[in-house]
């Protein structure tokens, strides 16, 4: 929204059928990623998507579970995320990160963030992102039986474009 708010849309489905009860469910009882639970409505931008649980009431952090159950008492990891990231404050001083290996998709990004940008100072070059064809790749997940082959398991999720290219359908 601005340089110290962002909204975070959240969309989950199956591609070949609807989800089923129990699938929704997880979400609706602020177990998944998605946060069900909203505050009262305001007059302020997106005012009406505004989470139930935030910084004002702890994220309903529950000391107990936190204790004895749960690594976090912080119901939901779409709320914690939240918790997290709202308690960094509005700028991070990325000079004392440690990145390690589990990070290599930050730091991918982030290298091809400063190279569009030097490609953009130094040529005029435009920033990347601009063919629609690239917003047609999503991320997909297969559940495959021990010892299956995920190409051969991934096809039905896989489109060729013409010209060759693999896509994730």
């Amino acid at each position: 929204m601005d340089d110290t708010k962002v909204v975070n849309w959240m969309v989950t489905w199956h591609p070949d059928r609807a989800l089923t009860p129990e699938e929704r469910q997880v979400h609706l009882e602020g177990k998944g990623a998605h946060v069900c639970d909203f505050a009262p409505a305001t007059s302020e931008p997106y005012g009406d998507i505004r989470t139930a649980l935030n910084r004002d009431n702890d994220y309903g952090m529950d000391w107990d579970v936190h204790r004895g159950k749960m690594f976090c008492g912080i119901p939901g990891f779409g709320v914690q995320d939240q918790a997290i990231q709202e308690s960094q404050g509005i700028v991070v001083d990325r000079t004392r990160e440690r990145l390690g290996t589990s990070d290599a998709a930050i730091l991918q990004v982030r290298k091809r963030l400063l190279g569009a940008a030097r490609a953009l100072f130094e040529r005029g070059a435009p920033a990347p992102g601009r063919n629609p064809e690239s917003f047609l790749v999503r991320s997909a997940s297969v559940l495959l039986p021990p010892g299956a082959s995920w190409v051969d398991g991934a096809l039905a999720r896989i489109v060729v474009k013409p010209g060759g290219q693999l896509t994730l359908a």
